[in-house]
């Protein structure tokens, strides 16, 4: 979230973002007997809780201490909650209590721990303009903002909020926040112990007396009957029951017994096909089986849906689309596709924008105060969202294939539609394998069209880089700016078709072994003080080098459609980044070695060529004879291995580097972890708009993460083994490229260089313990450098004259 937080914001005008103020006094609280300081947090939270729930500032709500209420979904545990009354007996009972809570209160004993940088003088309702974003950098900062993060984005998707108020406590001063998807907004640091200002009551006053839409509440959301939720079920039974191969997958998961079930009532105006054209319909939802994986952007997430008028199992789609000049809603996008007739669309009952009941639109509110104010601060650029729900009949995820034929068939289609959209001035921007989906028919069609853009209109919405990472074209992944062309939906297409194909379907004995390292490369770059994702360049050395032409599947119409698909991208590539820009005569003649290469850019446009391929292979006769989908031969890891893989990486690499210092074994204790090391969230997500910056430690959800250190202890040994191991920490550094995605094993506590190491050489310790004094090598092939104390040999000669005195005297006793 690294430039989304917009502040410090007066605490005048933040509390009117809740609401206005309410004619009554505001009854005063009195925080006297809350302490601060170091390793007081826990003392904080019962004199806390008390004063707000004795001062009556909002009477309907109960603070409760959650520190010690895991959630078992999210893991989520804030100091403190703010609940309704009608649900504060239910908390200490349920398994969700996100699900529940109103207002996360984080609490931490010192100032120096607030998450913010104190820019505004405390009091002051102005502050001056600065150069420096918001965000505090320091360690403890940085853990405390990622735990106010984790909380919000879990409250905001477990209740469908359109936004969310927590409070951060630092000590004796506090902050105000309002979350939604564009960002979040700051107040400004006060006192809130003093006694001379009462802001933090007057918020709570005015949060008492808010309706639940200012409370970020969705009022077309209602908690379902039991007999709704039996409805549900019964339909998601049916379905797996039909479709075996889902019992074991994310759907069967929809139906949780202890997650929260909604009613949801969609607006928007009916499509062609649509059951019911005219009226509101109402959809019964449980658990999402697509996870939201951040707080900030479109937060998309499905469900399984019970429809009841269509009394059937639907798919019902939660996003929130980007609100860009140039950027077409979905539901606008289905209408004009459906008018020109583009083939292989899924079958939408109904879609549009989610209203609040004054009939405005469910939008984002940070993005209007980032710029034009004096508390004003660098920020990324926050753009407007707005929620929009789609509602469609089921079909399946490409995965699902049942032989190669169908998943040639599938991308087929998929290519027509490409080009039938783009001929009605439509392009998709975002193909990937989770928006190409099979009818009930295992027909391919293409779904999600969310990201679509007009190519007649111009405007922001153009300018920015968009899909899913894995399946971007090169030149979008090498350029953020670059203009979407239908150039890229086509080779993000085959992307989709190589990258589906590797992970389900066999290859032949003498094929080459695939480079599956491609579809998740990414580099951060920086660019003008932003830090910019770039990617590609594996990709494009492989259409360069037609390697893909040495991968060979058992099915040989799949291996022709691939290889003959394959070719073209290759040669639109190595035209555009190898012969354009030596500025050759791009003569028609077809006897000049350029027209091949540039014969792919005109076939990429028109597809008709590419088409044929695919219709040739369809066409064949040797398509094997049953069904040859396989497991998936790739799958993605679940985070307890990815867990398992960066702990066994990470203790390689320190055994390695400790082995190099002389040392035989590196003992099991002293195995090293860290927060960041242990961050499932940052490896790349395949759904996901980009990857998590495994850098980025306000993306990590420190707050359920146990922060496990190096040992400051080191097991009895001798003074060389510890200071070996000291410096060894250092050692990871060089390894750190072969570790998992995410891996810290470049962390390291080592002690630097003396300048009496320079000088005297270096010494390595032996297997035994002993210190062996060497001459100093090249300083190219120097290995990691050990102290050289003398006491240690005097403390080695103690011990050991301790142990034979004691061998000894014990002999005696035995004797």
């Amino acid at each position: 979230m690294t430039g989304h937080f917009v502040g410090e914001i007066p605490l005048n005008v933040f509390v009117d973002l809740l609401r206005p103020a309410v004619d009554s006094p505001t009854p005063n609280v009195d925080f006297s007997e809350v302490p601060q300081g170091r390793g007081k947090e826990g003392s904080m939270y019962l004199p806390f809780m008390e004063a707000i729930n004795k001062s009556q500032c909002c009477p309907s709500f109960v603070l409760k201490d959650t520190s010690t209420r895991k959630d078992t979904l999210t893991q989520a545990k804030p100091d403190c909650g703010l609940f309704h009354s009608s649900v504060a007996k239910k908390v200490r009972s349920s398994k969700y209590p996100m699900a529940m809570m109103d207002v996360p209160v984080e609490m931490k004993p010192q100032a120096s721990q607030d998450a913010f940088k104190p820019t505004m003088n405390e009091g002051d309702a102005v502050g001056k303009e600065k150069e420096e974003p918001i965000t505090n950098l320091t360690t403890r900062s940085i853990d405390h903002r990622g735990q106010q993060i984790d909380y919000a984005a879990q409250v905001l998707t477990l209740q469908h909020r359109s936004h969310v108020f927590s409070i951060s406590i630092i000590g004796h001063h506090a902050r105000l926040i309002r979350w939604d998807r564009a960002g979040a907004l700051v107040s400004e640091r006060f006192n809130y112990v003093d006694g001379y200002s009462n802001w933090l009551g007057e918020f709570l006053f005015r949060y008492e007396h808010a309706t639940p839409e200012q409370r970020g509440y969705d009022v077309n959301v209602q908690k379902a009957t039991e007999e709704e939720i039996q409805l549900l079920k019964t339909g998601v039974n049916e379905y797996l029951e039909k479709f075996p191969m889902y019992k074991d997958s994310e759907l069967a998961a929809t139906v949780n017994n202890s997650y929260p079930s909604y009613k949801v009532r969609v607006h928007g105006e009916a499509t062609a096909d649509s059951s019911h054209p005219g009226v509101v319909n109402e959809y019964i939802i449980c658990q999402p089986f697509t996870e939201v994986s951040s707080l900030c952007g479109r937060a998309t997430q499905g469900y399984l849906a019970w429809g009841v008028f269509e009394n059937d199992l639907v798919f019902l789609k939660d996003t929130w689309r980007t609100d860009l000049e140039g950027v077409m809603s979905e539901a606008a996008v289905y209408a004009v596709l459906e008018k020109n007739f583009v083939p292989f669309l899924p079958s939408v009952l109904v879609s549009g924008d989610v209203c609040l009941s004054t009939g405005h639109v469910q939008c984002t509110l940070t993005q209007d105060y980032a710029e034009g104010y004096a508390w004003s601060r660098p920020t990324a650029w926050l753009r407007r969202h707005v929620r929009h729900r789609v509602v469609q009949h089921l079909a399946l995820p490409l995965r699902m294939v049942r032989n190669s034929k169908e998943l040639v068939r599938a991308i087929r289609n998929v290519l027509e539609v490409i080009k039938r959209a783009h001929e009605a001035n439509i392009l998709h921007r975002d193909i990937s394998a989770g928006n190409i989906m099979l009818d009930k028919d295992f027909n391919g069609i293409l779904n999600d069209w969310d990201h679509a853009i007009n190519t007649l209109n111009t405007g922001e919405g153009h300018a920015y880089r968009t899909g899913t990472w894995q399946f971007m074209s090169i030149p979008v992944l090498q350029n953020a700016k670059k203009v979407h062309t239908i150039h890229d939906d086509v080779e993000s297409a085959f992307w989709v078709f190589y990258y589906t194909a590797l992970h389900y379907f066999s290859r032949d004995t003498t094929s080459a072994a695939p480079n599956m390292g491609i579809f998740d490369e990414c580099d951060e770059v920086k660019e003008s003080h932003r830090v910019v994702y770039k990617g590609g360049s594996k990709k494009l050395t492989t259409m360069i080098s037609r390697e893909i032409q040495g991968i060979i599947f058992e099915s040989k119409p799949l291996t022709r459609a691939i290889h003959g698909f394959a070719a073209v991208i290759s040669d639109y590539h190595v035209y555009c980044s190898a012969l354009l820009p030596m500025n050759l005569n791009p003569s028609p003649d077809t006897t000049s070695f350029v027209y091949p290469f540039m014969k792919a850019v005109k076939t990429m446009e028109n597809v008709d060529d590419i088409l044929k391929i695919f219709d040739d292979a369809i066409a064949s006769t040797d398509w094997p004879e049953v069904d040859d989908a396989v497991k998936d031969q790739y799958p993605k890891k679940t985070k307890i291995d990815t867990h398992r893989d960066i702990d066994k990486a990470l203790h390689e690499s320190f055994k390695q580097s400790f082995q190099s210092a002389g040392s035989a074994v590196i003992p099991p204790s002293q195995k090293a972890s860290s927060s960041s090391a242990l961050n499932p969230s940052a490896s790349l997500d395949p759904a996901s708009e980009l990857p998590s910056n495994p850098l980025n430690r306000d993306q990590l959800p420190t707050a359920n993460v146990k922060r496990l250190p190096l040992p400051t202890k080191q097991p009895r040994a001798s003074e060389a083994l510890r200071e070996g191991l000291r410096s060894s920490t250092r050692a990871p550094i060089h390894h750190a490229k072969s570790l998992p995605v995410g891996s810290s094993a470049g962390l390291s506590t080592g002690t630097k260089r003396s300048h009496n190491d320079e000088e005297a050489g270096l010494e390595e310790g032996t297997s035994d313990g002993r210190v062996k004094r060497t001459r100093r090598a090249p300083k190219e092939m120097s290995p990691p450098s050990t102290r050289y104390n003398t006491r240690s040999r005097t403390r080695q000669a103690s011990e050991e004259g301790k142990k034979k005195s004691g061998a000894r005297s014990g002999s005696s006793r035995r004797k």
